[in-house]
């Protein structure tokens, strides 16, 4: 369910964001990223905390932090330097304004919502974070992301009836503002594969809320041939809410975990949570 802001577009954000002073940085900052694809991520943690060191003004010094932050989550596994950084950042930009700063912020709320669901099992804290990065700067990711944990609470047998149902009605309203979102991002750069995505999550809630017409033409509707394998899991969903056979949910299932899919068995192991 996480998508880390890319290092391509931070660092596209970097050179422009400099003083005079933060030259050094950004060459650190343009280091760490050139290596952000190593298998060991040494060597770009190494460049991050040198271009934190030397960083002066506050867009780049938080550009920086996110980087780190999104290595020691998505590379070295060490979530609590992830959560610091990702808290600092949040700290450093209450009431913040500029809308670079409003973005990276909310990516950290990602960030650290998807840490404290995957790795802590913390549901509701999870949700707060969710929605505070939906809050602080609306975009199609952040409402699928928060769409998607709604959903899972919204299934969640434990919880009364009305409780789920709130929480399924709050999805649907989310992926519907995911594909609006996404619809003004086409303007700019067009994505058939992540439209299609956003459209079967809008289609699964409709299931689950047994709008079955709706949810069938939007099933037909949607560009089933764009589906990627980001959207693997999406599927399997609407499989098993279908009523399709175990063997064809199973099978999607297991694409999703294949290490062709995910080659880092981190990714793999919080797939398998959400299945479970």
């Amino acid at each position: 369910m996480k998508k880390l802001l890319t290092v391509s577009l931070v660092l596209a954000l970097a050179p422009t964001l400099a003083l005079a002073g933060d030259k050094e940085a950004i060459e650190a900052y343009q280091e760490a990223a050139k290596h952000w694809k190593d298998p060991d991520p040494s060597q770009a943690i190494a460049f991050g905390e040198k271009a934190l060191e030397q960083a002066e003004s506050k867009k780049i010094r938080v550009n920086v932090m996110f980087l780190l932050g999104s290595l020691h989550q998505a590379k070295t596994g060490d979530f609590e330097k992830a959560l610091g950084y990702y808290d600092q950042i949040i700290r450093a930009n209450i009431g913040v304004s500029d809308n670079t700063l409003k973005s990276l912020k909310a990516q950290s709320f990602l960030g650290k919502g998807t840490i404290l669901y995957s790795e802590r099992d913390d549901v509701d804290n999870a949700l707060a974070a969710y929605q505070a990065a939906h809050r602080t700067y609306p975009s199609a990711q952040s409402a699928d992301t928060l769409a998607q944990l709604c959903f899972r609470i919204g299934r969640d047998q434990e919880r009364g009836r009305a409780a789920r149902m709130k929480q399924l009605e709050y999805s649907e309203k989310l992926s519907r503002e995911a594909l609006h979102h996404d619809g003004e991002d086409r303007n700019k750069i067009k994505n058939e594969a992540r439209t299609a995505k956003y459209q079967l999550q809008l289609a699964i809630c409709l299931k689950a809320l047994e709008k079955d017409d709706e949810a069938q033409a939007l099933w037909g509707e949607l560009k089933q041939d764009a589906l990627d394998d980001n959207a693997l899991y999406q599927l399997a969903v609407w499989q098993a809410i279908n009523g399709e056979e175990a063997g064809v949910v199973a099978a999607t299932l297991r694409k999703c975990i294949d290490p062709a899919v995910r080659p880092k068995a981190r990714a793999r192991n919080q797939l398998r949570k959400f299945i479970r």
